[in-house]
């Protein structure tokens, strides 16, 4: 039954779909591990040639932490994403073993030393960001945290806009971004989301400002350098025709785009290395600032 269940319950740990019966699952796969491992399995191993379409370990990892960012969700969701990522750590990757044998026991009891009312939100984000940076910081794969940033970008669509868990998830996205030294993946995604986001919606207009400033923590240049294409770029669009300008203008599309882009340069401030941060401020950060809000204010004054 070990055999038959492990690869079966695996299954059901990612989708959305299932999350109602992710406490109980989390419970079960907790035990199977502990039944392989007395039978004298080292690691239950996720066997990716069987008939059961089994999540990645990238997919694994994205999914649990993101659960356990609203750790009283669901009644106790959160520590049980947590005990399960614990259990798993050969599965998602040899490296951290030791490490999450150490610093996840510390999440479990901050999480059962407070009460959703009493909890630092703010400062359990952190805890989880620092977690997951430190975890892939440890496995040295640029490859895996490519795959990491594609399992947070997919998942984005099982989770209500807006949400908490979202919300995380996005930083999360701009966390495996920083630590991913494959700078062409980089900027790939980045540029995704500069030109897919609808800036008209106020979480998806957070979600990019977040995924942009977490990822300027190791790559400022790169994230400097995709802003600076993007407004350029919008800039160049002309909008013919007095229809065209109703929808575009009128609604705010336009404006909103570039309060988007002020607010992105700001937070990228925010979490830029201090040593190259007052190299670029100046020019790069308060200059573009400066224009988009001038552009803005000339939209503003030919629709009044």
């Amino acid at each position: 039954m070990t055999q038959v269940l492990w690869p079966r319950l695996l299954e059901y740990v990612v989708p959305a779909q299932y999350t109602g019966t992710l406490k109980p699952l989390c419970r079960c796969l907790r035990e199977l591990v502990e039944k392989k491992q007395q039978e004298g399995e080292e690691a239950a191993c996720l066997d990716y040639s069987g008939p059961v379409k089994l999540p990645t370990p990238q997919g694994l990892l994205a999914r649990l932490l993101v659960v356990a960012s609203s750790p009283y969700e669901r009644e106790g969701h959160g520590c049980a994403a947590l005990q399960l990522l614990e259990a798993l750590h050969h599965n998602i990757h040899a490296a951290v073993g030791e490490m999450w044998v150490l610093n996840i026991p510390p999440l479990l009891q901050y999480i059962e030393g407070n009460t959703e009312n009493s909890l630092d939100h703010e400062r359990w984000e952190h805890m989880l960001l620092q977690f997951l940076r430190t975890s892939l910081e440890m496995i040295g794969d640029s490859a895996w945290s490519s795959q990491i940033s594609l399992e947070l970008s997919q998942q984005m669509a099982g989770y209500a806009s807006p949400s908490k868990e979202k919300s995380f998830l996005y930083k999360a996205l701009g966390t495996s971004l920083a630590v991913c030294q494959d700078l062409v993946h980089v900027k790939s995604q980045t540029h995704k989301f500069l030109t897919t986001t609808d800036c008209m919606e106020a979480p998806e207009r957070e979600g990019v400002i977040s995924i942009l400033a977490f990822s300027a923590e190791n790559h400022l240049d790169l994230t400097l350098n995709a802003l600076q294409e993007f407004g350029a770029a919008m800039s160049k669009v002309k909008i013919s025709g007095f229809i065209g300008r109703l929808k575009d203008y009128h609604h705010g599309k336009r404006g909103k785009t570039r309060s988007t882009l002020m607010l992105t340069y700001s937070n990228v401030a925010v979490h830029a290395p201090k040593d190259q941060l007052l190299s670029r401020v100046e020019a790069d950060i308060t200059g573009n600032i400066l224009h988009h809000y001038r552009a803005s204010c000339r939209v503003s004054d030919c629709w009044h």
